[in-house]
């Protein structure tokens, strides 16, 4: 604020004077507080600034085995899903023996169906073939 910006008030010259220091006054202040920001923000720029660099020393290895730990669960949980899936769609068949049982589990674990919801994705075509393949092993051996 300028002498000049107030003189259109109808001010006298103490008033305007008196006006002025008070602008003077406040702008200090503000100028104060700017000035106290901008240091408190370098410090905090310079704090951030050697975390990052601390961070990224542990950043690749913290990244690679967040990543490992990803596919590890994602890996038990397939072989989760599977495992049900395997159980679930077995439950009907009516096997000769056990190591009969065993064989074709191992065949059907070994052919890794993709899976759709709780369903292998091509077992019944399995079965038909392994039914007609080997007939022996199962009770029930009418195709579908």
């Amino acid at each position: 604020m300028k002498k000049e910006d107030l003189q259109p008030l109808n001010l006298n010259e103490e008033q305007i004077t008196a006006v002025l220091a008070l602008s003077a006054s406040e702008l200090e202040k503000q100028q104060q507080t700017i000035q106290t920001l901008e240091t408190t923000k370098s410090q905090l720029e310079q704090q951030l600034g050697k975390a990052n660099e601390t961070l990224q020393g542990y950043d690749p290895d913290w990244k690679a085995k967040a990543a490992q730990a990803q596919q590890n669960a994602d890996n038990k949980i397939a072989a989760l899903q599977q495992d049900f899936a395997i159980k679930e769609q077995t439950a009907a068949l009516h096997f000769s023996s056990e190591s009969a049982k065993k064989a074709f589990l191992a065949d059907l674990t070994a052919k890794e169906f993709p899976l759709q919801e709780v369903k292998m994705l091509g077992f019944d075509d399995f079965v038909k073939q392994c039914k007609c393949s080997h007939s022996g092993c199962f009770w029930y051996t009418i195709l579908k």
